[in-house]
């Protein structure tokens, strides 16, 4: 498969591998990348694992939808691997990121397991569901991700479940937001990265927050 590129920039060496999970718009990211110049292949079977050195999973559609689907394309054991395994980058993005954990309240289906946490339907009462628009992420110790990105900074959000539970590990660094209650809306975890946000859609903090995952390690 030919990288979708249409600029070049000073090569660091990185291929980023963008999921087909069937349900989110992947032409965003790609044109995303493709403005920076970075190289990117959409993965849509396990023969692309040999090209890329980091991994996006986008997250539109629900939790077993995402899960069932990786399953079917027979690339869920291959992503499992290049994360576990081989230890690359791989950041998740709104159900994208859920997956990570043990199980979702939204379906049934077992999830990567990566992370010991649950994905739980967010039960605020002060405000309606699903969480739509524009809200801030906070944080105390800037993740690799918001490298030049503020505390504060706004970001687009479409969710109604999410994760309210810190990690057992120490070593989590978090941002939170806060929509009628507090929930984490983004994490860096080993080589585990996830925004419950979708960076495609913020414009220029989101657009920053892609560029720095391609900067990964290199």
């Amino acid at each position: 498969m030919v990288p979708q590129n249409t600029k070049t920039r000073k090569k660091i060496n990185e291929m980023i591998g963008i999921i087909n999970t069937k349900h989110a718009n992947i032409n965003s990211l790609s044109n995303i990348y493709s403005d920076l110049g970075v190289d990117h292949i959409v993965v849509n079977d396990p023969s692309c694992f040999k090209k890329i050195t980091k991994l996006i999973i986008p997250g539109i559609g629900s939790f077993d939808s995402i899960i069932n689907n990786l399953k079917e394309n027979k690339i869920y054991e291959e992503i499992n691997n290049f994360a576990i395994h081989l230890k690359k980058p791989i950041l998740g993005i709104c159900i994208g990121m859920q997956i990570f954990f043990n199980s979702s309240e939204e379906g049934n289906e077992t999830g990567f397991g990566w992370i010991d946490n649950e994905v739980i339907k967010l039960n605020s009462i002060k405000v309606r569901y699903p969480h739509i628009g524009w809200n801030s992420v906070n944080y105390e110790k800037r993740n690799l991700l918001f490298s030049n990105i503020d505390t504060g900074s706004y970001f687009y959000f479409l969710h109604s479940y999410g994760i309210k539970n810190k990690f057992k590990s120490e070593n989590t660094k978090y941002g939170y937001t806060n929509y009628g209650e507090n929930f984490i809306s983004s994490f860096e975890y080993k080589n585990f990265f996830g925004v419950q946000f979708h960076p495609e859609k913020s414009h220029k903090n989101g657009i920053k927050l892609l560029d720095n995952f391609s900067k990964l390690y290199v």
